[in-house]
C-alpha cells in the first residue's frame, strides 16, 4: 500500500511568540482539564486558539504531541499516519502494534477502524505518565464521517492519564459531547473565553507595546474588535509604530478588519521585505531549504531576520520550518495576485514540480492547484492519481476532478475517467463508477491505448463481480485480457490481478474445478489468491471443507484488512461451519459477520451474516422454525434495499426446506424456484445445485420420490461438472436414501457404495453423525438403511468403515427416527419431526413412564422403584400386570415397527433394571431449556446472553409435566425448573436495564412478579425501569407495593438497596 506522505512540520508546535499575552482566565480553564477526558477549544479565525495551546504547554512542561491538521488530510488513511507518527515523535516506542502490520487497509472500512482504535486505545494504555494529545485546526477536517467516528471512539476508551484537545473553528457534532459534559469529563473553551476585555486591552498594550492607552480607548478597540486578538494585535502594531491615535482608526465592517489592518501594516514596509513575504507565502509551510531552492541565498537571509521580527511569520519548534497566520497567508496571497498574477502562477507550478520530483502528491497537487491551470493541474493529477487511489484519497480526488477541471479538459486527460471509476466503486456507487469506466474506455480506444482500454474494462468487470453477477463480468473480463496482452505499459502484478478475477468469476459461475486448473496454469502465487478469500472460495466450491477452514481459521487471527464485502472471511466460515455440522461454530461466525456489517454500514456482510445465522438456527434447534423463518426474511429484504437480487437466491433456498418442515409444501416448492431463477440469472451453477438437493429434501418429506430422484440427478450432474466432491457426496446420499425407499435394491446399492466411497476418502463422515444443512432432519435415518446396504455388501470396504465408525451392527433393530420428548408444559412426545397422536397412547400411565425414565435417563432403575413412584402402594401381584401392560403399551408407541418379542431398541432390560438406551439420542425441551439458561447466565456479552435466554423462555411453556400437578416423584424436578424459569426473567430484565431497553425491562420484571410477587429484585427493576423512563411516579408506586407486599407475605421491610433506589428517585431535582 502507498504511504501517505507525512509533512514533520504538521507535528510540530508553533514557537511561542513574544506578543503572546498569559490571560488567567483561559488558563485557568485549560489547567482545569485534568482527570478529564476532552479540552474542546472552538472559536472563529484570529482569536488565538493556537497561540493559546502552544504557550500553554511550553510553560506547563507537560508531555504532549502536537498535530496541526490541513485540508490534505480530509481523508481517513492521512488523518491517522499523522495522528500516530505526532505520538511516536514524542513517545519512539508508541504504536508498535500499528506499525507492524498495516492495520488499515487502502479501503478501510468499519471494522477496520474499529481494530484501529481498539489498538491505539491499548497503545495508550502503555503509556504510564500524564499524557496530552493535541489536535489543532479539526474543522478542516470535520466533515469526515470516519475520521469524526474514530475520534469519538478513541475519547470514549481514553485511559485516565491521557487527555485529548481538539481546536476548531466550529464545534464538533460528536454525540458524546453531552455524555462527557454530564459526567463532568470535559472542558469546553468558546469564542467568549478567547475575546479581550477592555481592561486586559490595556494590559496587552502596555506590557507588550510600551504604549498607554485609557480605558475609553480601550472600549473604543473593544466596539470596534468586538475583543478579537488577531485585530487587537494589528492594532497595537500600528498605535505603537505610528503618531495615529485610536480615534483616527479607520472603522470597517468586522469581515473587512483584518485586511484593512494587514495593508496598513505591510504598507510601512520597505520594497525588499514586502517581496520576500510574498515569496514566503506560495508555501503553506517553508524551511530554510525551500526558500534558498526556490528564491536563493539572500532570501533564505530574509527568512531568518524578518521570522524575528514579525508576529505573523510563526516558528514550528525545533524543525526549522514556519508559516504565517492563517489570515495573513490569505492576505499575502491576495497582494501578490494583484501585483504580478503571472508571477504567482509561474511560481507556483515550479513549486508542484519541485515536490513531484520529492514524490510528495499533497504539497504538489497543492501547488497545482493553486497556479489556476487546469491543464498543468491535469497533467499533476495523473501523475499522482493511482497514488491517491492507493493510498484511499477518494474524495480529495473526486473533489478535485468535480471542481477544478471541466468536462474538456478531462476529456484530455481521459485516464482521470477510469480513476474516477475507481473512487466510486469503492464507495459502491456503481452507477457513476460504470459510466465513468465507460467514457476511460471510449476515449482509450480513441486514442488508442491499450493499458487504459483494459483498465476500463476490468473496472465493470469488477462492478458486477461486486454485485455477484458473473454472467455480465464475463465478457468485459474477456475484454479486459485482451488489450492487457497488447499493452506494454501494464505491469506484471496487474496482470496476474487481471487473471485472478479470470479466476474469481469462474468460481462465481460455479466453475470453481475449472478456476482451480486455471490458477494452476497461470501459476498465480499465494498472496494474490488471498485477495477477497479466492483461495479459501476455491477450496468450499470444490468441496475441499477441511482445507478451507484451515486457512480461513488462520487468516481470522492475522488479517490485516477486510476483503471484499460479500467474501468477509466470518460469514464465508460460518457457511462451512453449517455444512460440517459445526452449529455453535456456525452461530457465533454468523453473528461476528451481521457485527461487521452493521459497523462497516456494509448491507450486503449483515444480509449474508443473516442468511448464514439462519442456516445454524435451523440445525440448532429443528422445533423453532420461527427464528430462522426471520432471518431468511430480514435478509431478503435487506437484499432488495440494496437491489442485489443475486443475493436473494441462498435465503430462498434456507426458506425452501423450513417451509416443508412447518407443512407448506407449496411454499417451499415456490421458494426454492425462485432461488434456482436468481442463480440462472447469474449462471452460478454450484449454488444451483445446492438449491436443488435443497428440493429434493423437500419432495423426499413430502413422499413426492420419483420427483426427489429426478431433481437430485440434476444436482448430482451441476456437483460433477463444477468438481465440488462435497456436493457430489450430498447427492449421492440422497440417491442413496430415495433408491431406498423406492425398493431399487441394485441400483440402491450402488449409490450407498458411492456415497461411502466419497465419505471416506474426502473424510465426509461427520456428514452421518452431526446435523448439517444438506443433510436429513433424523440422523437416525441412516442407521437401518447403511444396515441393509451392509447386510448385502459385507465385502465392501468403504461400507464397512462408515457403518464401523456409526457401529452399525447387522442384528440391532434400528428404527430409524429419533425421540424427542417435551415435558416443560403439556407432555408431548415426537418421532422424528412428527408428533405421536394422542389416540396412539393406550394408557396413560405409558407416558409417565416414559418421563419417569427419561427423568432417570444416567442409570438403571429397578422395576421395583417404577412400581412405587408410578402406582404407589398397592397390590404386588396387580402392579407387576400394571407395569408389564404399560411398557408394552409404550413400546407398541415409541417402536410400532417391533416384532414380537425382539428387544426394544430405545429401552433396555438388564434383569429387572430397565433404563433408557445409553447409545441412543433422545432428544427434549428440558435439556435444551438447562443448556440456553447456562449458556445466557455465564455469557458475559449482555446482547448474546440474551439472545440464550429469550430461547429458554420460549421452551418454558409450562411447569414440568404440567398435566400431573399431584404426582410427587416429579415434584423437585418441577420446583427446579421454575425457580430456573424466574432466574431467566429476572435475568432478561436485568440485561434489558443493561442494554438501556427499559421497556422490555418492564415487562420481564412484570411477567415474574406474575409467578412470584415477593421476588424484590424484580420490584427494583421497575422501579430504576420508570425511573430513567422520567415516570417517577411510577416508580415511587412500584416501591409502595413492594413494601406492602413483603409486608403482608413475608413479615418484613424492603433490602437496604431498595430503599436507597427509591431515597434516589424522591430526591432527584
Amino acid at each position: 500500500m502507498e504511504q501517505t506522505t507525512i509533512i514533520m512540520s504538521k507535528l510540530t508546535p508553533p514557537m511561542t511568540s513574544s506578543f503572546y499575552m498569559r490571560r488567567s482566565s483561559l488558563i485557568k480553564k485549560l489547567k482545569s482539564n485534568s482527570h478529564k477526558k476532552l479540552s474542546l477549544l472552538h472559536s472563529g479565525a484570529g482569536f488565538g486558539k493556537s497561540s493559546a495551546l502552544a504557550q500553554y504547554y511550553a510553560d506547563s512542561k507537560e508531555l504532549y504531541s502536537w498535530y496541526t491538521i490541513t485540508e490534505e488530510d480530509d481523508d481517513i488513511l492521512p488523518f491517522l499516519r499523522h495522528l500516530l507518527l505526532s505520538i511516536r515523535k514524542v513517545i519512539p516506542t508508541f504504536g508498535v502494534s500499528l506499525i507492524e502490520k498495516e492495520v488499515i487497509s487502502m479501503y478501510p472500512k468499519e471494522a477496520e477502524l474499529t481494530r484501529w482504535y481498539s489498538l491505539f486505545s491499548n497503545e495508550l494504555v502503555s503509556i504510564d505518565k500524564p499524557f496530552t494529545i493535541i489536535l489543532d485546526d479539526f474543522h478542516l477536517i470535520d466533515h469526515v464521517f470516519q475520521i469524526n467516528y474514530i475520534v469519538e471512539k478513541i475519547i470514549e476508551f481514553l485511559p485516565p492519564n491521557i487527555h485529548l484537545v481538539v481546536a476548531s473553528r466550529s464545534r464538533p457534532k460528536w454525540t458524546i459531547l453531552l455524555k462527557l459534559k454530564l459526567k463532568g469529563q470535559l472542558v469546553e473553551i468558546s469564542e467568549k473565553d478567547f475575546m479581550f476585555s477592555e481592561e486586559e486591552i490595556q494590559v496587552f498594550f502596555e506590557d507588550y507595546f510600551d504604549k498607554t492607552i485609557s480605558l475609553n480607548e480601550a472600549e473604543e478597540i473593544m466596539k470596534l474588535t468586538e475583543g478579537w486578538a488577531i485585530a487587537i494585535h494589528l492594532i497595537a502594531m500600528q498605535v505603537a509604530e505610528t503618531s495615529k491615535q485610536i480615534a483616527e482608526l479607520f472603522d470597517p465592517a468586522l469581515k473587512d478588519l483584518f485586511s484593512y489592518l494587514s495593508e496598513e501594516v505591510f504598507l510601512r514596509m520597505n520594497e525588499e521585505d514586502k517581496q520576500s513575504l510574498l515569496n514566503f507565502s506560495i508555501f503553506p509551510t517553508f524551511t530554510l531549504e525551500d526558500i534558498h531552492a526556490f528564491f536563493g541565498e539572500i532570501e533564505a537571509r530574509n527568512l531568518v531576520r524578518l521570522a524575528s521580527s514579525h508576529a505573523f511569520i510563526q516558528a514550528l519548534s525545533d524543525t526549522g520550518a514556519y508559516r504565517y497566520h492563517s489570515l495573513f497567508q490569505q492576505y499575502l496571497e491576495t497582494k501578490w495576485l494583484q501585483k504580478d498574477q503571472a508571477l504567482y502562477v509561474e511560481t507556483h507550478k515550479r513549486a508542484a514540480a519541485y515536490y513531484s520530483k520529492k514524490n510528495n502528491l499533497v504539497q504538489s497537487i497543492h501547488h497545482a492547484v493553486k497556479a489556476k491551470d487546469d491543464f498543468f493541474l491535469g497533467q499533476t493529477i495523473v501523475q499522482f492519481a493511482e497514488m491517491m487511489i492507493k493510498s484511499g484519497q477518494f474524495d480529495w480526488l473526486l473533489d478535485l476532478l468535480k471542481e477544478h477541471l471541466s468536462e474538456e479538459r478531462k476529456e484530455e486527460f481521459y485516464e482521470l475517467y477510469y480513476y474516477e471509476g475507481e473512487c466510486h466503486r469503492y464507495r459502491a456507487f456503481y452507477e457513476k463508477a460504470k459510466k465513468a469506466y465507460e467514457k476511460c474506455i471510449n476515449f482509450a480506444k480513441e486514442h488508442n491505448n491499450h493499458l487504459y482500454h483494459s483498465r476500463g474494462n476490468a473496472g465493470i468487470a469488477h462492478i458486477y463481480l461486486d454485485t455477484i453477477q458473473p454472467a455480465f463480468a464475463k465478457p468485459f473480463l474477456e475484454e479486459a485480457v485482451k488489450w492487457s496482452e497488447m499493452s506494454t505499459d501494464m505491469t506484471r502484478h496487474e496482470m496476474l490481478l487481471l487473471k485472478r478475477l479470470l479466476a474469481e468469476n469462474l468460481v462465481n459461475l460455479g466453475k470453481a474445478k475449472e478456476a482451480n486448473t486455471f490458477v494452476q496454469q497461470e501459476k498465480l502465487e499465494a498472496a494474490i489468491l488471498r485477495e477477497g478469500n479466492l483461495d479459501a472460495r476455491i477450496l468450499l466450491r470444490t468441496g475441499m471443507l477441511n482445507e478451507a477452514l484451515k486457512i480461513l481459521k488462520n487468516r481470522i487471527s492475522d488479517e490485516n484488512s477486510l476483503p471484499d464485502s460479500h467474501r468477509e472471511t466470518e460469514v464465508l466460515l460460518s457457511f462451512i461451519y453449517s455444512l460440517m455440522g459445526q452449529v455453535e461454530h456456525a452461530k457465533q461466525a454468523a453473528i461476528k459477520g451481521i457485527e461487521t456489517g452493521n459497523r462497516e454500514k456494509s448491507g450486503f456482510v449483515e444480509a449474508v451474516g443473516w442468511i448464514r445465522r439462519g442456516h445454524a438456527e435451523i440445525l440448532d434447534n429443528p422445533f423453532d422454525t420461527e427464528t430462522p423463518e426471520t432471518y431468511y426474511l430480514k435478509a431478503v429484504n435487506r437484499m432488495e434495499e440494496l437491489n442485489v437480487s443475486r443475493g436473494k437466491a441462498e435465503p430462498y433456498m434456507g426458506l425452501s426446506i423450513l417451509k416443508s418442515r412447518q407443512g407448506y409444501f407449496q411454499e417451499a416448492i415456490s421458494y426454492g424456484e425462485k432461488g434456482l431463477r436468481e442463480t440462472d440469472k447469474g449462471n452460478d451453477y454450484w449454488l444451483s445445485a445446492y438449491i436443488l438437493i435443497c428440493l429434493t429434501i423437500v419432495y423426499f418429506e413430502n413422499n413426492e420420490h420419483h420427483q426427489a430422484l429426478q431433481t437430485v440427478h440434476e444436482a448430482n450432474r451441476l456437483f460433477v461438472i463444477s468438481g465440488d466432491v462435497y456436493g457430489e457426496m450430498v447427492s449421492n446420499y440422497w440417491l442413496m436414501i430415495i433408491h431406498h425407499h423406492l425398493e431399487n435394491q441394485d441400483v440402491f446399492i450402488h449409490y450407498t457404495e458411492r456415497f461411502a466411497t466419497l465419505c471416506v476418502r474426502f473424510d465426509f463422515v461427520f456428514f452421518l453423525q452431526r446435523k448439517t444443512v444438506f443433510g436429513p432432519y433424523d440422523l437416525q435415518m441412516h442407521y437401518p438403511i447403511l444396515q441393509k446396504a451392509l447386510i448385502a455388501k459385507p465385502d465392501s470396504i468403504d461400507v464397512n468403515t462408515v457403518s464401523n465408525l456409526l457401529k452399525i451392527n447387522t442384528v440391532s433393530n434400528y428404527p430409524g427416527y429419533q425421540l424427542t420428548i417435551h415435558l416443560l408444559g403439556p407432555f408431548t412426545l415426537y418421532m422424528s419431526n412428527k408428533e405421536v397422536s394422542e389416540r396412539n397412547w393406550q394408557r396413560d400411565k405409558a407416558k409417565e413412564l416414559l418421563a419417569y425414565l427419561f427423568m432417570n435417563k444416567n442409570r438403571f432403575v429397578p422395576k421395583e422403584e417404577i412400581i412405587h413412584a408410578l402406582w404407589g402402594e398397592s397390590n404386588e401381584k396387580n402392579m407387576d400386570r400394571d407395569f408389564k401392560v404399560t411398557l408394552n403399551s409404550l413400546l407398541k408407541v415409541i417402536e410400532p415397527n417391533r416384532l414380537a418379542r425382539e428387544e426394544s431398541f430405545f429401552i433396555v432390560r438388564k434383569q429387572s433394571m430397565y433404563r433408557l438406551n445409553p447409545n441412543v439420542s433422545i432428544a427434549s425441551d428440558i435439556d435444551n431449556f438447562h443448556h440456553y439458561v447456562d449458556k445466557g447466565l455465564n455469557e458475559h456479552n449482555p446482547v448474546i446472553s440474551k439472545e440464550s435466554l429469550l430461547k429458554a423462555e420460549k421452551l418454558y411453556k409450562g411447569q414440568l409435566y404440567e398435566e400431573k400437578t399431584t404426582i410427587e416423584w416429579i415434584s423437585h424436578d418441577r420446583e427446579n425448573a421454575q425457580q430456573l424459569y424466574i432466574t431467566v426473567l429476572e435475568r432478561l430484565a436485568q440485561t434489558s436495564t443493561r442494554l438501556k431497553e427499559f421497556e422490555k425491562t418492564i415487562y420481564w420484571a412484570e411477567k415474574l412478579l406474575r409467578i412470584d410477587r415477593t421476588w424484590e429484585e424484580a420490584y427494583r427493576l421497575l422501579m430504576y425501569a420508570y425511573y430513567q423512563l422520567q415516570n417517577r411516579s411510577q416508580s415511587v408506586k412500584w416501591y409502595d407495593r413492594c413494601v406492602t407486599t413483603l409486608e403482608q407475605e413475608l413479615g418484613i421491610e424492603p433490602m437496604e438497596t431498595t430503599i436507597q433506589m427509591y431515597e434516589m428517585i424522591t430526591n432527584y431535582e
